[in-house]
């Protein structure tokens, strides 16, 4: 601490210090997160869908992931759910 003036420093800009470390931490875990996601994902699009119930699984995946793009895709991959969803033993939702 003392090498960065800690001590020196008033209680505002201590703060300052405080949150963008809080802040850092935060990022590093968002990104730590969005890593696992990233594998996780890698991982389901490897895997081979065996029945109807394992492709409407992929795709109810897809959907969720898109929600926030609210476009074609988007639309394209909800209407697929919907469609498929109650073709399965998991039915609306998943």
């Amino acid at each position: 601490m003392r090498e960065h003036g800690w001590v020196a420093l008033s209680v505002a800009e201590r703060s300052q210090v405080s949150d963008a470390r809080e802040m850092l931490e935060v990022e590093l875990q968002m990104k730590e997160l969005v890593g696992r996601q990233d594998r996780s994902l890698e991982h389901l699009a490897q895997l081979e869908a065996t029945s109807i119930a394992g492709v409407a699984g992929k795709l109810t995946v897809a959907e969720r992931l898109l929600q926030d793009e609210a476009g074609a895709a988007y639309r394209l991959i909800a209407d697929c759910v919907r469609e498929i969803n109650p073709l399965t033993r998991f039915g609306p939702g998943l």
